[in-house]
């Protein structure tokens, strides 16, 4: 009767660590949902930002061609001043060479009139110098924007790729819930596991043993943190599970592996204990 109360403690403990950890993994499948929004959110408010920029740079481009324009016909404007001065200078001057009695006079005017067509044309010049600075300040511009671009679309890629990362740890923290749901079934249906034996996504790839620190690579498999950073810093650039070449070196915690590793040796631990126990009182039912 004691021995089957104790069993009844037992399996009751392990049923509430289940459900207990059941509830553990519900809580980080939320965490990890409401983490997946925000780097959705984030990317929907990038991807604004980008049609702003992009928005604002046509404008600008729109305002930029109308200046051009407008110094163009500055331009030509003063271009038929300059042809009309000339032309004035030459009439005036035949007109000199007729009247020699107000020859002073003429003189005057004709260095006048050669006057204002210099400055006319050191005007010109200034407007097509200015039209030059504008024309190179458009191009420095233009290339400017263009960087913002290639910098935008870099940073949406690492968020989509940080995305998708999100999703695949969801995704495998959705089949630990499963299991964990599974086993929780098991334990109030049958009173307990007696399978010690840990999967092989409990052991690290590199040092076979089982992972205290998992943390998660760009090939998507989880080594040891220690491991896996002296492969690194060894200068190898590809996956040591696969072999095919890392995209990068970044390394990001593995928190839902770690702890399903820690829950399944605490619960190992347990059975050891209670096994123990079981064999020293069944010893001493023996020998008395």
């Amino acid at each position: 009767g004691i021995d089957g109360a104790a069993k009844s403690v037992e399996n009751t403990y392990d049923g509430l660590s289940g459900l207990l950890n059941y509830k553990k993994l519900q809580k980080q499948r939320r965490e990890a949902l409401e983490l997946a929004s925000r780097q959705q959110w984030q990317l929907m408010h990038l991807q604004t930002d980008r049609n702003k920029e992009r928005e604002e740079m046509e404008r600008a481009e729109r305002e930029r061609a109308k200046e051009i324009e407008r110094h163009l016909a500055h331009l030509n404007l003063m271009k038929k001043e300059r042809d009309a001065a000339q032309a004035n200078w030459r009439q005036q001057s035949h007109a000199l060479q007729s009247q020699t009695g107000r020859f002073k006079e003429k003189e005057e005017e004709v260095e006048r009139l050669r006057v204002d067509a210099e400055k006319l044309a050191m005007q010109e010049a200034a407007a097509l110098s200015a039209l030059e600075e504008l024309r190179e300040k458009h191009q420095q511009q233009q290339e400017e924007a263009s960087r913002k671009v290639v910098q935008m679309a870099e940073r949406e890629r690492e968020l989509r790729d940080e995305q998708q990362q999100q999703q695949a740890q969801i995704h495998a923290l959705k089949e630990k819930l499963l299991e964990m749901e599974e086993a929780t079934r098991h334990l109030a249906n049958n009173g307990g596991d007696d399978n010690d034996e840990l999967p092989d996504e409990f052991y690290c790839p590199i040092t076979m043993e089982v992972m205290t620190d998992p943390v998660l690579a760009a090939d998507g498999f989880s080594y040891e943190r220690a491991a896996i950073r002296d492969w690194l810093d060894k200068e190898h650039v590809t996956s040591p599970k696969t072999g095919a070449a890392l995209e990068n070196k970044a390394l990001h915690p593995n928190l839902s592996l770690r702890s399903l590793i820690q829950d399944r040796l605490m619960r190992k631990k347990e059975r050891e204990v209670a096994r123990g126990w079981d064999g020293e009182r069944g010893g001493g039912t023996c020998l008395t």
